[in-house]
């Protein structure tokens, strides 16, 4: 729940950081990788649950962005490792090409798409996370 904000939070920084200094944009590119496995291994009980259940219209849809999201995801992470001048420069996948550039610049805006679709399909346990930690913060206070 709490997981999903910090991925959008680090995905909004991630985007705005697009133009700054490639040892930033990489690095910032690695921590969200991190966060996204994290994200993934906190909810693996929802890879479990796919194929359990009756399938509304929103499950369908959530299913159907959050397999897009991890495509576009994983195209991302493939061609910025493909494109890395800093922190994997010796990787022998490594691409100097203008085209990776480009190629990668697609699938992170598509990845920011998705990571917004996720978000807003995903709102309703957001919101109650934020109120119960709300809640929290001020019963301590």
């Amino acid at each position: 729940m709490g997981r999903i904000y910090f991925v959008v939070v680090l995905s909004v920084i991630y985007g705005l950081l697009w133009a700054t200094k490639k040892v930033y944009h990489e690095s910032l590119g690695v921590l969200i990788i991190l966060a996204l496995l994290l994200h993934i291994y906190l909810n693996r009980r929802w890879f479990l649950a796919i194929f359990k259940g009756r399938y509304t219209t929103k499950r369908t849809l959530m299913v159907v962005s959050n397999v897009l999201l991890l495509i576009f995801f994983a195209g991302t992470l493939l061609t910025g490792l493909m494109y890395s001048k800093i922190l994997f420069p010796d990787l022998p996948i490594h691409q100097s090409a203008r085209a990776f550039k480009k190629i990668h610049k697609f699938f992170a805006d598509g990845t920011l798409v998705f990571v917004i679709t996720h978000t807003l399909l995903h709102w309703r346990i957001i919101w109650s996370y934020l109120r119960r930690l709300k809640a929290c913060i001020t019963e301590k206070a």
